[in-house]
């Protein structure tokens, strides 16, 4: 197929509330004229905490874990050559809080 790299895999590995995932794509033309994009691979972390009857939850993630400087996309439609990168390592938490009775029946128990 035109424009598409011949690897594009997601993946994802976790355990309750920790989670480890990744994007690896392979060499590909993604433009006209043909341009060709080097093969990338990225890496995010993720952990939680989770009350179990609760309705807090908090959670640490860390996106491109090995702060891989990768092209995702090249365009030369105006007459000159440009990239677009990936985000750089970015860590972070978040909190949040599900309103409503937790792990309730259908019919409102």
């Amino acid at each position: 197929m035109q424009f598409v790299p011949d690897t594009l895999t997601n993946w994802e590995l976790g355990w309750k509330s920790t989670l480890l995932g990744g994007r690896l794509q392979s060499n590909g033309y993604n433009s006209l004229p043909r341009v060709l994009q080097p093969g990338y691979s990225v890496m995010n972390l993720r952990f939680g905490l989770d009350q179990t009857e609760g309705q807090w939850m908090t959670e640490f993630y860390i996106t491109n874990l090995t702060n891989k400087n990768a092209v995702i996309y090249t365009n030369e439609g105006n007459f000159d050559l440009r990239y677009t990168r990936n985000e750089p390592r970015v860590f972070g938490a978040r909190v949040s809080y599900r309103w409503g009775k937790r792990g309730s029946g259908a019919g409102g128990e």
